[in-house]
């Protein structure tokens, strides 16, 4: 009898464990494939070649159900969208748990993306309070992409200022744009230098997709995938019939996926607070070597002060400061000069009534002035005492 009740207990136990493994099992698999509601606002930037759909073929592939909803109005920004009424109704239906937000791409202003964002968001929040913001991240106008004078750091930076203010995440599509369309040679701009290709869309939606799923890893596609990958392109163009073949190469896919994952782990640090990010486009500020300027003489007559200087080439003009004090400190007279006649002969004439003074000192500066109008100035000239 006791040999009985052991054997009974043992396949009990058994039993219990067998089921406490399914279950976990189970569990870990309900995990991979819970359901993200997904909800997209933007522009045409989203609508073109039915963006979500291509992020849902993403998703899916990996084993997540997700569904998807769009709200887009054409060349609209984010504070439009959010009191525009298809956004609004979209917001209110509520139980997302990621919205999908993209701002303009031409007219891209960093001031009014944040009010976008500052009136978005307690929207999406009080419709759905666990929703996880996404910045989705476009890239500049063609002529805007490339350096010097690239757009696309102005873009990022304020996409990450934005992601952080929200403790939300960003997809920077306009990262591996840049670095498909310089550095690998791809040119996936429509030919109006804005809208996406269906190759570009694949970008953005692969950037979104691991900015969405943040545990993923970067799988390569094989053969046997590139049929489905191409149907999912294919079946999803609109408003578009530039850059459409009837099958793509399965290695441009390939580095277009790879790419849209670098620049979405890429940020994460950024968007966190816990790190910074460099765009590709950044260009460290030019260095201006400005030449120092030698004072021949200073003779004052009147109300007129004469500076007679060592010529000085490759300038923008001169600033000149006038003191009672020796050590030329506090300021009598300041002015700046700009006029081509004096910059060429290095004369300088000024007329004030502050040249009464009976001791007058003077020092001068050039400054080049760059393309943003800004003026760099170099050091300052010895002290000169004015001759009466």
């Amino acid at each position: 009898m006791k040999s009985i009740k052991k054997t009974v207990c043992f396949v009990l136990c058994i039993a219990l464990i067998f089921n406490a493994s399914s279950v976990l099992k189970t569990n870990g698999d309900e995990g991979k494939n819970e359901v993200k509601k997904v909800l997209f606002i933007g522009n045409s930037m989203t609508f073109y070649n039915n963006l979500w759909n291509v992020v849902q073929g993403l998703a899916k592939r990996n084993g997540h159900d997700i569904e998807v909803e769009s709200a887009t109005n054409p060349g609209k920004t984010i504070l439009y969208n959010a009191s525009a009424q298809n956004c609004v109704e979209a917001m209110k239906k509520g139980g997302y748990d990621v919205v999908v937000l993209q701002d303009i791409v031409g007219g891209f202003d960093a001031d009014i993306l944040q009010q976008g964002v500052d009136k978005i968001v307690p929207i999406i929040k009080k419709f759905s309070p666990n929703a996880r913001i996404v910045f989705y991240e476009p890239w500049p106008v063609k002529h805007m992409i490339e350096k010097p004078g690239s757009y696309l750091p102005y873009f990022t930076d304020n996409y990450i200022k934005a992601a952080k203010k929200v403790n939300g995440d960003l997809a920077p599509a306009g990262e591996g744009f840049y670095d498909l369309y310089v550095n690998h040679k791809k040119d996936y701009y429509c030919k109006d230098g804005k809208h996406p290709t269906p190759l570009a869309t694949f970008l953005a939606a692969s950037t979104i997709y691991f900015a969405i799923y943040k545990d993923e890893g970067v799988k390569k596609f094989e053969e046997a995938e590139h049929a489905d990958l191409d149907a999912l392109i294919i079946n999803n163009i609109e408003h578009t019939t530039e850059g459409v073949q009837d099958s793509y190469k399965l290695d441009d896919l390939n580095l277009i996926y790879s790419i849209g994952h670098k620049y979405a782990r890429a940020v994460e640090d950024a968007t966190s607070g816990k790190g910074k990010y460099t765009s590709l486009g950044y260009e460290p500020p030019k260095v201006y070597k400005v030449p120092k300027v030698k004072i021949k003489k200073a003779v004052k007559k009147k109300k007129t002060l004469k500076i007679t200087l060592k010529k000085t080439k490759g300038i923008t003009g001169y600033q000149v400061f006038v003191s009672k004090k020796k050590n030329c400190k506090k300021k009598l007279y300041k002015k700046t000069i700009r006029a081509k006649k004096a910059i060429k002969k290095g004369i300088l004439t000024l007329k004030s009534k502050k040249f009464k003074a009976k001791k007058l000192y003077v020092k001068v500066r050039a400054f080049i002035e760059d393309d943003m109008f800004v003026n760099h100035y170099g050091k300052w000239s010895k002290v000169k005492k004015v001759k009466a």
